[in-house]
């Protein structure tokens, strides 16, 4: 058994996120005025063994019978210069959606966490406003219910090198046993 995880005999819950990723090519547009969603893509890890993309099991949904309990919603620019940084951080925003409505909506800045907005190395420690943003009100995720994160950007231009962003839903994961 694992740090944190729990048995009830017919469930495990343990503190775990679900990520899901997109890549930007170099001198890409940046889907100005437009929407990317996150969660929904076909390309998940059908074996739940843990990839660089996602480590969703089916797009769009967690399977039937697992749930989540959302504590933060976390952000991780990678391999990103200032000047597209501060272009997203100017013109972007997040929106998380929960059977299509929407639950959460803040700037790109707002959920910085893990290596920090700022994409660069640290020791791993996740930005503060991660760690309890929902605390008080976490955001209940059922198996089979649509989930969506859209990062949505309005007039962006083009990113001047290739970079990678990364969304975490951090908190309490349960599946059946």
């Amino acid at each position: 058994m694992g740090t944190g995880e729990q048995f009830t005999g017919k469930t495990r819950s343990a503190q775990r996120p679900i990520w899901d990723s997109f890549k930007v090519a170099g001198a890409a547009a940046l889907n100005t005025n437009a929407t990317t969603a996150l969660f929904t893509s076909n390309q998940v890890n059908k074996s739940g063994v843990t990839g660089d993309v996602c480590n969703m099991r089916q797009a769009g949904s967690l399977p039937a019978g697992h749930r989540h309990m959302v504590t933060a919603i976390r952000i991780e620019m990678l391999s990103t210069t200032l000047a597209d940084l501060f272009a997203m951080l100017q013109f972007t925003w997040i929106r998380f959606l929960y059977s299509g409505t929407p639950v959460w909506e803040a700037t790109l800045s707002y959920a910085a966490g893990g290596m920090g907005i700022v994409g660069g190395d640290s020791n791993g420690v996740a930005d503060p406003r991660a760690i309890l943003y929902f605390d008080l009100q976490p955001i209940k995720i059922e198996g089979t219910v649509p989930i969506e994160l859209d990062v949505i950007t309005a007039g962006t231009g083009n990113a001047t090198t290739a970079f990678f962003m990364r969304a975490y839903l951090d908190g309490v994961y349960t599946e059946p046993t």
